[in-house]
């Protein structure tokens, strides 16, 4: 009532403060982003004013504040927090990869959280007021729609098959192949041995065609976008059979086909694209729940069925299936009784098959440290920042490996080189003292902690931004035990001609950590309306248990592939809460289709406002910075000037930008320049404008070995080859005749050591 006050009183006093509130929250956050335009300020300000009157005058459910309340208060201070992300590239060190968060950033999360609030509200009543009348199943036939859809989807994937022949082979997959290549029982279920056989099995197809293990690899990358293409489809299908206009169909069926993310993911060797398939069938599955009887066998059977493959598929997948049932039990109890039991059975069976028989059978467990990257990172992150200990947690800590190597090989943003570094046999004996230590730890280094977290699981949480492994590392070949594996352009030997570059140019998609947030949205709108929304909810718990499982223990900040099931179920997590399943359009077609023409405008506008206001948001929080990499053509690195770059790629050695050049400082300039691996030797044109008291010299190594050699006196250029290692050209410019500036002119107190002045670096093929 106090708040229906400020705004429905005459007293211009409670008007007054109410509006004073939301301005100042408004200067402080977009004095946040560095934005001080008073006039932007106040119509901001006026607008949000306007959105809480019009809230107020609406029967807005105390329930549905709560809930709208908590997620604007949490996607506030994702957007700030995410504002103060620093990143460098994937393996960078705590001086590079780091968040800046204080007291400060959480104050001006929640001023956010008061301006996203009422905004926030009034779309979530808007959705509630435009809602589809669920269609009945036995009205709309879908088959065909299914399979024009899966013909469509597929032919238009097929540019990707036969331009990055024979398919992805890249980081995991390259190594769980090079596993499917050795004979015997593996050794581990860390590759997953479900996988692993039916990569044997491609195998063996393969050589009976021929001896050329790409066409094994190629079938492979076939069938998997065969099975791919067929779940977008049975996607697009499903929101028809469930009410969505036949143009929200269609825009669904063409950014399945255009789009290069899905494609890519479709013929990459990672289990993950598979995984994600499973999961929307799942999700799928879950929608077609009965809404007022007991499922049937043949539901229980299909239930088991997906959630058998989810379960030996990938190794979390049990633990994504028993969140599942925790879920269901809550949401759904008695009424889901079989289910439920099914779900139980399920992951007994595939508890007790990767336990007792796989030991029985030789095969081990993953590795115990692989569940534990986060506390890893966040003792390695404490060790790192000089954090005080105990001569009992030192002797612990240290007793995992040495403080130099937890100092060494802490990347914030990826655990591998840490875990790598453990000492696995001590941590297994003694991880009831490390866990001990680890809680001990908490208190003292809370924020320290917290930090650790939120850098290590970036993709899964930071809005708005597009970063490294997030979608150009997965096509292409990583041979890295020289099998023979050769990317060919199939389109270009044919025809001469390479799409390659447009291709690569559509393979971007909403960022993951924006289509975590526009899930929980989604979740959020379901949980403010009246009807059935436990069943929605239900409907969603696959795609937010699997996310919730990467929260636990994701070993790389930026790794879409992790969570691809929520990009590709974007149709079912934007139609679910414009459906109404109080009712049931029993008519035909032909009525079907009028009613959607006559509605069809208005909704399109509510969810054009929904995605609207979430571009807004992201947008905001996406400071960070993102170091372009080399994809092809000309590529130019400003080392001076309005345009400068250079410190994106410039590691050591070059002095400040002095506008038209920068000198040399030192005896070497260390450069390191993102590139994906298909380039091999890229031409690299190093522009000189003058040089430093006469001729100097110069020598171009890369690791120790020399590229090039030569001197320039005045004006020049440096041209040279270089190559490209582990997605990086890396080169170092060294300078033996490089001076001292007050030796060489006593008048002068510069005392930097300088050769060459730069203008510009140029990177071609």
């Amino acid at each position: 009532m106090y708040f229906k006050t400020l705004f429905a009183n005459n007293c211009k006093t409670y008007k007054l403060l109410a509006f004073s509130v939301i301005a100042v929250a408004t200067i402080n956050t977009f004095e946040k982003f560095g934005n001080s335009n008073m006039v932007l300020i106040s119509l901001v300000a006026i607008i949000i004013g306007l959105c809480y009157r019009k809230m107020l005058s609406l029967n807005v459910m105390r329930r549905e504040k709560i809930i709208v309340g908590f997620y604007s208060v949490f996607l506030s201070l994702a957007i700030i927090a995410g504002h103060e992300v620093h990143y460098s590239e994937m393996r960078s060190g705590i001086s590079e990869n780091f968040i800046d968060l204080d007291i400060s950033s959480i104050l001006t999360g929640f001023s956010l959280a008061i301006l996203t609030f009422p905004v926030l509200v009034n779309i979530v009543e808007l959705i509630k007021k435009h809602r589809i009348n669920e269609l009945d199943h036995n009205v709309i036939n879908v088959k065909p729609l299914f399979i024009v859809s899966w013909i469509i989807i597929f032919i238009s994937w097929l540019p990707y098959l036969l331009t990055f022949y024979p398919a992805g082979v890249v980081g995991d997959g390259a190594v769980t192949l090079e596993y499917s290549l050795q004979d015997g029982i593996p050794s581990n279920n860390h590759w997953v041995i479900l996988y692993i056989l039916l990569l044997r099995l491609f195998i063996y197809v393969g050589r009976l065609i021929s001896q050329d293990i790409n066409v094994a690899l190629f079938l492979y990358a076939i069938t998997e976008s065969v099975v791919y293409s067929a779940v977008c489809a049975v996607t697009v299908a499903t929101i028809r059979k469930k009410g969505a206009p036949r143009l929200i169909a269609y825009v669904s069926l063409c950014i399945y086909a255009l789009s290069g993310f899905f494609a890519s993911y479709s013929m990459t060797l990672w289990k993950d694209g598979i995984f994600s398939a499973a999961v929307v069938l799942l999700v799928l599955l879950f929608w077609d729940y009965p809404k007022d009887k007991l499922v049937s066998i043949g539901y229980c059977i299909r239930f088991a069925a997906i959630s058998l493959f989810i379960c030996f598929w990938r190794n979390n997948g049990t633990y994504v299936l028993i969140l599942c049932i925790i879920g269901i039990a809550i949401l759904l109890g008695k009424k889901a009784k079989r289910l439920i039991v099914t779900g139980i059975i399920v992951a007994c069976m595939a508890l007790i098959i990767q336990g007792p028989i796989y030991n029985m059978l030789g095969i081990g467990k993953d590795s115990l440290i692989e569940s534990f990257s986060v506390p890893l990172q966040q003792i390695a992150a404490v060790v790192s920042e000089g954090g005080a200990l105990s001569d009992e947690q030192a002797e612990i800590i240290y007793s995992v490996m040495p403080r130099e190597t937890w100092m060494k090989n802490y990347c914030p943003t990826l655990s591998d080189d840490i875990k790598n570094a453990v000492d696995a046999v001590y941590l297994k004996n003694h991880l009831g003292d490390f866990l001990k230590v680890w809680a001990q730890l908490l208190m003292p280094h809370f924020s320290t902690y917290v930090k650790a977290y939120l850098m290590q699981m970036l993709g899964f949480w930071q809005p708005g931004v597009f970063q490294g492994n997030y979608w150009d590392y997965w096509l292409g070949i990583q041979d890295l035990y020289n099998r023979g594996y050769q990317a060919t352009d199939l389109i270009q030997s044919i025809t001469g001609i390479s799409i390659e570059g447009l291709l690569l140019d559509r393979m971007q998609f909403i960022p993951s950590g924006t289509m975590v947030w526009l899930l929980l949205f989604s979740g959020v709108v379901v949980a403010c309306q009246d009807s059935y929304r436990r069943k929605r909810m239900f409907v969603m718990l696959p795609l937010i248990a699997s996310w919730g499982i990467i929260m636990i223990a994701a070993p790389i900040a930026y790794a879409y592939r992790y969570i691809v099931m929520i990009p590709m179920a974007f149709p079912v997590i934007f139609l679910l809460p414009f459906i109404d399943e109080t009712k049931q359009q029993v008519i035909y077609e032909r009525d079907i289709q009028g009613n959607c023409l006559r509605t069809i405008n208005t909704k399109i506008l509510c969810a054009t406002f929904v995605i609207t206001f979430f571009c807004l948001c992201v947008n905001v929080g996406a400071k960070t910075h993102v170091i372009e990499r080399y994809r092809g053509g000309e590529f130019v690195i400003n080392l001076a000037g309005d345009e400068y770059n250079a410190s994106d790629y410039v590691k050591s050695g070059l002095s400040g930008n002095e506008g038209m050049f920068s000198w040399t400082d030192g005896d070497c300039v260390a450069f390191e320049i993102p590139a994906n691996n298909k380039y091999k030797n890229l031409k690299v044109d190093l522009s000189v404008l003058g040089t430093f008291d006469g001729k100097k010299s110069y020598v171009i190594k890369q690791n120790e070995n020399v590229v090039s050699e030569g001197s320039i006196n005045g004006s020049g250029e440096i041209i040279f080859y270089a190559k490209v290692n582990d997605k990086k050209l890396k080169f170092d410019l060294y300078l033996p005749d490089a001076e001292v500036i007050s030796e060489v002119q006593p008048d002068n107190a510069d005392t930097r050591k300088v050769s060459f002045q730069l203008v510009k670096m140029t990177i071609s093929e």
